[in-house]
């Protein structure tokens, strides 16, 4: 794992560029940094407590398919009325959905986006406030990890879609692109890390490669977007003072919310004993890195940040920076209940040098007769790695 952190260390700081021009400028904005504390505030053993005892169905994501080269979709930026493991929130969304859809194209293909921003008009800060949080219901649209033209309108970061306004994107896919898993979210600069929070982001899978592989190929997938969503006891992410003074990392653990997927706190995964299946990870949130470990059982890590590995990797965890990705196999062994748990992690080790406590994803139940499968030879996997 430590070996890993450091390769990561590069992407993590850069990922975070935009988080932290956010966190700054509110540190300056004069206004009141108290805490709320939420509704119904979870300590670690309520929450393992909770994570046991969760019926929450596993949530799959509406996809949307290339059709003849193209992939046409529309995202309605809106606020939306939705709930978290019973409580409701008010969010700023895409299509009025806790997650986006699930995007799956082909190199080669072209992404043709339409981004409707219906959120309301708000006051903005001075047009040369560039390092303050500002133009919160502005927005565009990047897709993140794919090696795509930044002009024009294509991934183009600097593109300001605002309230009322409409931008159609074309995005174009390059024919020898990597397959592999990715994703997208907003990246208007000052209005990142709320909008993110807020839950707008969605898997963007370019389908080849490691796919077809037998073993691979014969394994039921499952999409894991990770979502750290710090709402409020209104079921808001508003007011930003209140979540970034500088700590942000403390606040998310002293809210006690669970780290979501696919917009689910804690939901069931069900296996056969012996199944194989996909697990396609993406951290989506913002707040802390995420260590994904699951009881009894190893993860057979075959691509990380969309890039395959050339092997299968068995490791007792998986470290996912935000941004990150990870390609796992999970071969389930005997029937049981296990847990999916986001590690404990020492000061020297988690984001922030602060202690990071252990946490709970989602609860997975093995049971039913058998169905043995195979997990795929290394060697089946070297001819899908990029470099040598």
């Amino acid at each position: 794992m430590a070996n890993r952190r450091k390769i990561w260390l590069g992407a993590m700081l850069a990922a975070f560029v935009c988080v932290a021009a956010v966190i700054i400028a509110w540190n300056f904005r004069g206004e009141e940094n108290t805490i709320v504390p939420p509704a119904t505030p979870k300590s670690p053993p309520e929450q393992e407590r909770l994570a046991k005892e969760t019926v929450e169905p596993f949530v799959t994501t509406d996809a949307i398919r290339s059709i003849d080269g193209v992939l046409a979709a529309t995202f309605t930026v809106k606020y939306a009325d939705n709930r978290i493991q019973g409580e409701r929130v008010h969010l700023r969304s895409y299509n009025g959905q806790l997650v986006g859809p699930t995007l799956r194209a082909k190199p080669g293909d072209v992404l043709k986006i339409r981004v409707d921003n219906r959120l309301p008009d708000i006051p903005e800060a001075s047009a040369d406030a560039i390092n303050v949080a500002h133009a919160l219901n502005s927005t565009n649209i990047h897709t993140h990890g794919l090696h795509v033209s930044p002009e024009g309108n294509s991934d183009n970061p600097y593109r300001d879609i605002k309230p009322g306004q409409t931008q159609e994107y074309e995005i174009k896919i390059p024919k020898n692109h990597v397959a592999g898993t990715f994703w997208y979210h907003p990246h208007r600069h000052g209005a990142v890390a709320l909008q993110v929070s807020s839950g707008m982001s969605g898997a963007l899978i370019i389908e080849g490669g490691l796919d077809d592989v037998k073993e691979v190929k014969a394994a039921h997938e499952r999409i894991f977007l990770f979502q750290q969503i710090p709402f409020d006891d209104k079921g808001q992410v508003e007011n930003l003072p209140i979540l970034y003074d500088g700590k942000p990392v403390k606040h998310w653990h002293e809210t006690g919310r669970f780290t979501t997927i696919n917009g689910a706190a804690l939901p069931v995964i069900t296996l056969r004993p012996g199944e194989v299946e996909r697990w396609r990870f993406i951290h989506a949130g913002v707040h802390e890195l995420i260590t994904v470990r699951l009881d009894g059982h190893k993860l057979h890590e075959i691509a990380t940040d969309g890039i395959p590995l050339g092997r299968m990797a068995a490791r007792n965890g998986v470290e996912l920076q935000p941004g990150n990705r990870s390609d796992v196999l999970i071969k389930a062994g005997a029937p049981g209940i296990y847990l999916l748990r986001d590690g404990d992690l020492p000061a020297d080790g988690a984001l922030q040098a602060s202690e990071k406590p252990e946490r709970f994803l989602a609860k997975v139940v093995v049971a039913g007769p058998a169905k043995e499968m195979d997990l795929p030879e290394s060697a089946a996997l070297a001819g899908f790695a990029p470099f040598k």
